[in-house]
């Protein structure tokens, strides 16, 4: 019986997600902000001029001194080298919503047009770049990242505290030489407890084989150490 209501509770979330996406899609906004919790999009929000996947239309004359650029670290390179040598003041760069790392071969366009650079997934250390944190997962996805499930958790609390236990959920697909090694020292830890399972009908973009929706929410903000990975 346990089994059944589990399986109708993530049929019921799931359809629910569906329609809350469309929903974000067909809206004025399709990118909304996770305020007041970070996510990629809610840099994207404050942001004067964004290029993503969404866009790439800037109009390099209209950037002042001291704006904010939003960029998608996986077009960076075609950024910096179609879009930066046009922009004639100094502005401040965010990369997000993307697995790609900020390296040194990123880090070398950072020059005196570049006030400070917020970057996720940051991997070197230079005096302009800031490691920014990934946050929720974007709004817009309706999965892992929706704001309520939170809102509940900080109002209600964890019963019982933390536990000392280490949480891991992270696919080894796209990063297979580096991530496997960890994934089976893990995995196999006493004090480790892993997620398999994602949430049925949840996008594999979203999630690869971790469970989406408020059960998945509560089981992290109650695991006192999170492994996370750089990528999904």
């Amino acid at each position: 019986m346990k089994s059944l209501i589990r399986k109708l509770d993530n049929i019921r979330f799931s359809l629910g997600c569906q329609l809350l996406r469309q929903r974000v899609k067909l809206s004025g906004n399709p990118r909304p902000s996770s305020y007041p919790y970070i996510s990629g999009d809610l840099f994207r929000a404050v942001a004067d001029h964004i290029y993503d996947e969404t866009s790439q239309a800037i109009d390099t004359g209209a950037v002042r001194e001291g704006d904010v650029m939003f960029l998608s670290t996986c077009l960076a390179e075609r950024f910096f080298e179609e879009v930066h040598p046009r922009i004639a003041c100094a502005y401040k760069l965010i990369t997000h919503n993307s697995v790609v790392s900020v390296d040194e071969k990123l880090v070398r366009y950072a020059d005196e047009r570049i006030i400070q650079w917020y970057a996720q997934n940051s991997t070197v250390s230079h005096p302009k770049v800031v490691p920014t944190p990934i946050g929720l997962e974007n709004l817009h996805h309706q999965a892992n990242g929706i704001i309520r499930h939170f809102d509940e958790l900080r109002q209600g609390g964890v019963a019982g505290g933390k536990k000392d236990r280490i949480l891991l959920g992270f696919s080894i697909q796209t990063n297979r030489l580096e991530w496997e090694p960890v994934h089976q020292l893990l995995a196999s830890h006493r004090c480790a407890d892993e997620i398999r399972t994602r949430l049925p009908g949840q996008p594999r973009s979203v999630s690869e084989n971790t469970r989406g929706g408020p059960e998945w929410t509560a089981t992290k903000s109650s695991t006192a150490t999170l492994m996370p990975l750089r990528g999904r």
